[in-house]
């Protein structure tokens, strides 16, 4: 029996692994009646309950808050080195200003 080897969450993650075992499994009983399995082809993966449904909700729901903590860290990263910049421009020009004795408007 396949179904009892996997967790849910492994069949409906990998295809291929559950495709394999069924292959393993299905094979040598086909074999006795005469036909092999040459290819097939699992359609879909689906229950009554919606829970496969609901494991991928988690799973894009991860996915997009990964993806919003990624921008947030970038444009924090951003806004830091834009303050670096500015900071070493101001003593640059403060430099420059205090060696000619200019004054800025």
């Amino acid at each position: 029996m396949v179904l009892g080897t996997l967790s849910v969450e492994a069949i409906y993650q990998d295809r291929d692994q559950f495709a394999q075992l069924v292959r393993e499994v299905a094979a040598p009983d086909v074999g006795r009646m005469g036909i092999e399995i040459l290819s097939f082809t699992i359609k879909d993966v689906y229950d009554s309950v919606e829970y496969l449904e609901s494991l991928g909700r988690a799973q894009t729901a991860n996915v997009k808050r990964d993806a919003d903590i990624g921008v947030a860290e970038a444009n924090r990263d951003a806004g830091i080195r834009v303050r670096q910049v500015l900071i070493t421009y101001h003593f640059c020009l403060y430099c420059f200003c205090s060696t000619i004795d200019c004054q800025l408007i």
